[in-house]
């Protein structure tokens, strides 16, 4: 009876161990800007990714690892992050990289490699015209179009008849100033100044000279570069502080950091609509801290990975396959599909006055 007993226990081990040992385990790769200007967006997009880490993980069907490099918020160290991974490490799916849209030259080192990208932060239709462009590039990232229609309707429903857009160089934003340009158009709203400036520009004291003389409504104002954001917001204090600043969902990235302390007093810019009470539980239990920028995005990206690749397909091409065609229930837009792009169509954004 005794060595009965004992080999049900060795049987059972075995058991157990096998099925330790099929554990599918996945290690994805992750570009992401944790240090530089788009760090905001990075590092929150890493707490996110690892949420969903652990959750995927905790399901046990399959076990997922992340291998992340920093971007840098550069398009060199954005090269060099994508290319590390796809060429020495060999990985073949990447959460980001980080402003995708800004620092374009990693594409074609993921196309060359036959790589899927799935970014949390950047305007799809920035660099792809069509679903043959990249196709393995699919975007996480809130609907930008979207985004600046809204914050131009806003406008014009709270008394704006005289606008000026002044936006940096970055194709983020000149994607945004052609949009909204066509929205003020539609809204019959007169544009009276538009004008872009060099990232890292510091000193916007004659554009506000100049800007007084045009008797506007307001100003809609965006740079990817934290010291333009600055300078502009220091600059606007005094010269020109009851000039109406509007701007989009990146300024909320600021209102944790004491260099903006009191700049973004009466400044109104639009934020996507919250992500969902239990993803904001849990990334509050773990990191004691607000979800910001682009964290529920690249959340939500890991999980779609994840679903794909639990339904039992491997390849770049069978997950992109996969990605084009299911429902996602995301935290961040509820119920939503990627477009024919590759990005996210739905989406709902609010108003929000500092």
């Amino acid at each position: 009876m005794k060595n009965i007993k004992f080999a049900a226990i060795v049987v059972a081990a075995l058991f157990i161990h096998d099925a330790a040992a099929d554990t599918h385990k996945i290690e994805l790769g992750a570009a992401l800007a944790l240090t530089g200007n788009a760090a905001p967006f990075g590092t929150e997009e890493l707490r996110g990714a690892q949420l969903a880490v652990a959750e995927v993980n905790a399901r046990g069907k399959i076990q997922l690892s992340l291998k992340v490099e920093d971007t840098l918020s550069t398009g060199l160290g954005t090269v060099n992050a994508v290319r590390k991974l796809v060429e020495i490490d060999d990985l073949k799916t990447i959460l980001g990289p980080t402003w995708l849209d800004s620092f374009q030259g990693a594409l074609p080192i993921a196309e060359r490699r036959g790589a899927l990208l799935i970014t949390p932060s950047a305007g799809i239709s920035n660099f792809k015209s069509s679903p043959k462009v990249y196709p393995l590039v699919f975007s996480s990232y809130f609907n930008f179009e979207r985004e600046i229609t809204s914050l131009v309707e806003n406008a014009g429903t709270t008394g704006v008849k005289r606008l000026a857009i002044l936006f940096d160089q970055d194709p983020y934003f000149q994607a945004m100033r052609t949009f909204a340009k066509e929205s003020a158009s539609r809204l019959g709203i007169q544009l009276v100044f538009d004008q872009d400036f060099s990232s890292g520009e510091k000193d916007f004291r004659s554009i506000f000279q100049r800007l007084q003389r045009q008797k506007l409504d307001a100003v809609i104002f965006g740079s990817v570069d934290e010291g333009s954001v600055l300078a502009f917001l220091k600059q606007r204090q005094e010269m020109a502080s009851s000039l109406r600043v509007l701007g989009t969902h990146d300024l909320d990235g600021y209102t944790g950091n004491s260099n903006f302390a009191g700049l973004l007093r009466g400044v109104e810019y639009v934020v996507p609509a919250e992500a969902t009470r239990n993803f904001k539980d849990a990334y509050r239990a773990r990191f004691k801290a607000e979800p910001l920028m682009s964290a529920s995005n690249a959340y939500d990206a890991v999980l779609m990975l994840a679903a794909a690749i639990e339904s039992g397909v491997s390849t770049p091409d069978q997950i992109a396959k996969y990605l084009s065609v299911q429902q996602f229930d995301t935290v961040t837009f509820g119920k939503t599909r990627f477009s024919t792009l590759g990005g996210i169509e739905s989406g709902e954004f609010l108003m929000k006055k500092r």
